[in-house]
């Protein structure tokens, strides 16, 4: 069975490069440009990881981590929380959304400019 990523992000090159590295990888991709739809893709999709941008148009990808932390059904879900900034008020925040230890070791944050080394954190992730 192939892994799959859900990419959640509002900037087409970002999805572009994302979909094209991740699926080179040999993982089934989807994609969301929005909190509303990233929410629907979850639940149909049902990926291992969620690459989950900050900054996203109407609600912002904490209030998503926040959603999907609540629902007993999905909260077992990897995310890795894509920050421009990177900063640790943005990790810090992130990993507040983390219910419980265990829901902690599923939070990652990375910078854009670290794009290159999403593919390898991710395959370290599923090898777990």
């Amino acid at each position: 069975m192939t892994n799959k990523v859900l990419i959640v992000d509002d900037e087409p090159n970002t999805i572009v490069s994302l979909e094209y590295w991740i699926g080179q990888a040999g993982y089934r991709v989807a994609v969301a440009d929005s909190s509303d739809l990233a929410l629907a893709k979850v639940e149909e999709f049902q990926p291992d990881v969620v690459l989950l941008d900050v900054m996203l148009p109407k609600s912002n990808g904490y209030e998503v981590l926040q959603r999907i932390r609540q629902d007993p059904a999905l909260r077992h879900m990897i995310v890795i929380m894509l920050a421009a900034k990177g900063r640790d008020k943005e990790v810090n925040k992130g990993l507040a959304l983390a219910p419980t230890a265990t829901s902690q070791n599923h939070f990652r944050a990375t910078r854009y400019w670290q794009k290159y080394a999403i593919v390898s954190k991710i395959s370290a992730i599923m090898t777990r």
